[in-house]
């Protein structure tokens, strides 16, 4: 069975230069036809093994700092659904974030674009996320996966200690 593989922008020029046939369906989340023909593009890929099926969203932008654990959850949610995102750092500091607020309006992180809708706040974007996506078979293998990197973070930042001698 061929998957459809979800690109990012760090993702796309390497995935369009491998040799063979790609198939690319640019779609965003509040776009009626482009969730409607979704399936058929899975059932495609799945009767085309020998080409490449990906997608690319092109409308969202998650707004966030990489040590936030609000914007480190609404990634892990991202990744699990299998959404491409463009990721805009933003500044530790509130009052250093007027990029943030010229776009969006807002000062607090995270905040995801999504087509028109500006969505402000994890809990507000995770629950934007679910309503407005289905979840792929892989997403607990999307999952475990990031609870291993997570576990090996930890580990490397928290050595074992090992037991005194007395």
């Amino acid at each position: 069975m061929n998957t459809v593989h979800h690109l990012t922008t760090d993702t796309f020029t390497t995935a369009i230069e491998q040799p063979g046939i790609t198939v690319i369906d640019f779609w965003a989340a509040w776009c009626g036809p482009c969730r409607a023909i979704a399936p058929q593009f899975e059932h495609a890929a799945e009767l085309r093994p020998k080409y490449r099926f990906v997608r690319v969203d092109v409308d969202a932008e998650l707004w966030q700092t990489e040590r936030c654990p609000a914007s480190q959850r609404v990634r892990q949610r991202l990744t699990e659904l299998g959404l491409s995102y463009l990721a805009r750092p933003v500044p530790t500091a509130r009052e250093d974030r007027t990029e943030l607020e010229t776009a969006t309006g807002v000062r607090s992180i995270p905040v995801l674009i999504a087509g028109a809708a500006i969505i402000d706040g994890e809990l507000a974007i995770l629950d934007y996320l679910d309503t407005h996506n289905t979840e792929p078979p892989d997403a607990p293998e999307q999952r475990a996966k990031a609870d291993k990197a997570k576990r090996r973070e930890l580990e490397e930042a928290c050595p074992k200690l090992t037991p005194a001698t007395h």
